[in-house]
């Protein structure tokens, strides 16, 4: 029991200096000249850097193994979670489309509006790069690891993925990003390598990042009978290879 409580106070207190460093910079910052004049973007990636070496060094701390895996279980991994990363970005903006949640998330206009008024490059590093390496290190690498030391698998999951999905501040990203963590957490649980759910997280938010130029994107963006056997069809695969995969 000792253990467990203090496995889960390990999971929950860098998240908490995670917080406290993100609030920090976020106000710090601009007391600068440099960062005023900054967009939403650019400053968020810039702070969201300066907090990985913390967040690396409590992931250092818990003291991860990785599986052994041969070079083709490797190459299988990469595939897998690049695919399943595609699969769910597809299928959960389905979700979110059909559940009509943009409409009861004011919150998610105003930050669409603000991260799609910045230069590509920049929210191309933000979304596909540092989030994911930051937010795998901090949701996946320190909570659900730790979490999963003190608690039955499910659970550990679970809570992992709510936590980042209310860390989104938002209803949409709210559903999107928890339902996604529960599909990270998964990737991680199976393979033992952290590389393999930022690869997923990439995915997912690079599709999303593209959906307005990628032909498959723009059918799920649609109210046709293509967008619902589509959208369908992609969550049913993508859940059908995650539960088989490894089996």
């Amino acid at each position: 029991m000792k253990k467990s409580l203090v496995s889960i106070f390990e999971g929950i207190y860098p998240l908490i200096i995670y917080y406290a460093i993100i609030s920090f910079l976020s106000r710090g910052l601009l007391h600068f000249n440099i960062f005023r004049g900054m967009s939403t973007t650019l400053l968020t990636m810039i702070i969201k850097i300066l907090c990985i070496p913390f967040m690396y060094y409590f992931y250092s701390m818990a003291r991860h193994t990785k599986k052994n895996r041969k070079g083709n279980d490797v190459i299988t991994s990469v595939i897998m979670s690049i695919l399943l990363g595609f699969l769910f970005c597809m299928g959960l903006n389905y979700l979110v489309k059909v559940l009509n949640l943009i409409n009861y998330s004011p919150a998610y206009k105003k930050i669409i509006s603000v991260a799609t008024d910045d230069k590509l490059i920049i929210r191309i590093i933000a979304a596909c790069i540092v989030a994911p390496i930051l937010e795998e290190l901090v949701y996946r690498g320190i909570l659900f690891y730790k979490l999963n030391m003190a608690l039955p698998k499910i659970l550990a999951i679970l809570i992992s993925a709510a936590v980042f999905g209310v860390a989104h501040f938002n209803l949409v990203q709210g559903v999107y990003a928890g339902l996604l963590g529960v599909v990270f957490a998964i990737i991680y649980d199976k393979t033992g390598d952290l590389w393999m759910s930022i690869l997923a997280h990439a995915t997912a938010n690079a599709f999303a990042l593209f959906s307005g130029y990628i032909p498959i994107m723009n059918v799920i963006n649609a109210s046709t009978l293509y967008t619902h056997i589509v959208g369908i069809a992609t969550l049913f695969i993508g859940i059908f290879m995650l539960i088989k995969w490894n089996k």
